[in-house]
């Protein structure tokens, strides 16, 4: 029988990326260790796997360690930045600077102080961010030699919250933002896996489109289109994803009755996660029994 091997993979979403992280400190409780053979994550989802990947296994305690950090650092993450910062309408609403601060103490060795790269990690990652000089997806992965932390900044870029890195990395949600697809196919091309072994579970941040209508002005149409590019990219992926590996794939990803912005800090604290919580109730993709039976491989 192929030896299974299970790729978990994680959307962008600004502060609602505490969702997937929230879900899965709940759906692994009375489970046992979970062994992932490799992860995928955009823009807030690379910081998620990016947690994920410095551990061997996935136990309950360790994605509420993940759900702590998120309740610690969104606050300060989307912090209002100096009036004088403000001041200049060509800037971003927010300056990254505590963002990458804590990138930096998360992704480093507390004894020395030294950066963990990519390289570093045992288990294949998957982080797009988008190259503005070349026009196209840079994938960061485990044979690049950057820090973890530049990889998430770059991934995490988003237009008008936060400047590109070094300009010219900007959030991978731009054109991936469901990156399941790509951590597949960097499973079989980069990793050498048997496409038949693979089960992929895939995990959004929540969704929240509703039929903008038909009549609008140019400028109207801005906030549509970036909208629909986000989530027809997801959709993209989903279906891709379904069709290639049927029932190896699942998808969780509930839906919002009202928009959550990227960078609501509170809903996405308080009634964000009782979403979430309903999700984890209901059970209804079977997420869990799916689990188990990939457990007995």
């Amino acid at each position: 029988m192929t030896n299974k091997k299970l790729l978990i993979s994680f959307d962008g979403g600004g502060a609602r990326g505490i969702g997937p992280a929230y879900y899965l400190s709940k759906l692994l409780d009375g489970m046992p260790p979970l062994k992932v053979d490799a992860w995928a994550g955009t823009s807030v989802g690379s910081l998620v796997a990016s947690l994920a990947a410095l551990y061997d296994v996935q136990t309950k305690q360790q994605w509420e360690y993940s759900v702590s950090l998120f309740k610690e650092n969104l606050p300060k993450i989307f912090a209002i930045p100096s009036a004088s910062f403000r001041l200049n309408l060509l800037n971003p609403k927010y300056d990254g600077a505590n963002l990458k601060i804590i990138l930096d103490n998360i992704f480093k060795v507390s004894s020395t102080g030294k950066h963990i790269l990519l390289s570093d990690l045992k288990t294949p990652i998957f982080i797009p961010t988008f190259d503005m000089i070349k026009g196209r997806v840079k994938v960061f992965d485990i044979t690049d030699k950057v820090p973890i932390s530049y990889a998430v900044m770059c991934s995490c870029a988003a237009p008008s919250y936060f400047a590109a890195v070094q300009r010219r990395y900007m959030d991978g949600g731009l054109v991936v933002n469901n990156p399941a697809m790509v951590g597949y196919a960097g499973c079989v091309g980069k990793c050498g896996w048997d496409p038949s072994s693979i089960y992929c579970l895939s995990l959004g941040t929540g969704d929240s489109w509703s039929n903008p209508g038909t009549e609008h002005c140019l400028l109207g149409w801005i906030q549509p289109i970036l909208e629909a590019c986000l989530d027809g990219g997801e959709e993209v992926g989903e279906y891709q994803m379904n069709v290639i590996l049927g029932d190896r794939f699942k998808r969780v990803d509930p839906k919002l009755p009202t928009a959550i912005k990227l960078d609501d800090v509170k809903s996405a604290l308080t009634t964000y996660l009782t979403i979430w919580d309903k999700v984890i109730k209901t059970d209804a993709e079977g997420i869990k029994p799916w689990l188990l039976q990939y457990l007995n491989r």
